[in-house]
């Protein structure tokens, strides 16, 4: 089942400091711009099970002055600015993103990894981690 976006408009959910957050964890050597590998990698590793023809069209459509890399403004462009022309694709992509981003506090973790963690021993064996990951 995919996450949805909540009711809520999407700039009462997110904060800069949240989508700096969300940007600084795929952007992993830390240059202030994602190339289309650390994207690619960074929807991996969120759960996104994307074909690369959708990877394409959503890195193009994040990518707003087309320099083949997405940089901070581009990203929360994205995010707190729909476009109505948008695909279904881009338009799912943005509202998984947004329901991950805006909330990623302390305590939902712990709730999340308790659901994943299917035998309580504290920890996620590969199996249940995989698990999780596909029913998101």
């Amino acid at each position: 089942m995919a996450l949805q976006l909540p009711p809520q408009p999407v700039s009462s959910l997110l904060t800069k400091e949240l989508l700096q957050r969300a940007f600084d964890l795929i952007d992993i050597n830390g240059d202030g711009q994602l190339q289309k590998d650390e994207f690619s990698s960074g929807c991996d590793s969120m759960g996104f099970d994307l074909k690369s023809e959708q990877l394409d069209a959503i890195f193009k459509c994040i990518d707003a002055d087309g320099g083949g890399e997405i940089d901070f403004d581009e990203f929360c462009g994205f995010i707190m600015k729909p476009n109505e022309k948008d695909t279904s694709d881009v338009t799912e992509f943005r509202s998984r993103l947004v329901a991950i981003v805006s909330d990623v506090s302390k305590p939902t973790l712990k709730v999340a990894f308790d659901v994943i963690d299917k035998n309580g021993d504290g920890e996620l064996s590969k199996s249940e981690f995989l698990d999780g990951c596909s029913s998101l």
